[in-house]
């Protein structure tokens, strides 16, 4: 008996984080990278379940496939956005 399971994976991550972090104090780095964090966690509208946080990356799961890819990637671009509203 076979069975298929169909689930979709959303790995968005702070873009130039390296850098960053290179360029800020330790004590304000962790305050800002949790902010930004929030900026790609918070503005989440398609109900992603957070799976992990790795450093600058946050790893999403649906269990069921998001069938239109417009979807994610106005979806993209909404945290695109509010990261950078953040960020600025």
């Amino acid at each position: 008996m076979s069975t298929e399971l169909n689930s979709t994976l959303f790995f968005p991550d702070i873009s130039g984080f390296t850098s960053f972090v290179n360029s800020t104090e330790i004590e304000h780095g962790q305050h800002i990278t949790a902010a930004l964090l929030e900026e790609i966690i918070n503005p989440n509208y398609l109900n992603f379940i957070v799976s992990e946080i790795e450093g600058d990356s946050v790893l999403f799961f649906k269990a069921e496939s998001t069938n239109e890819i417009k979807e994610l990637i106005e979806l993209s671009l909404y945290i695109h956005k509010k990261f950078h509203e953040r960020r600025n």
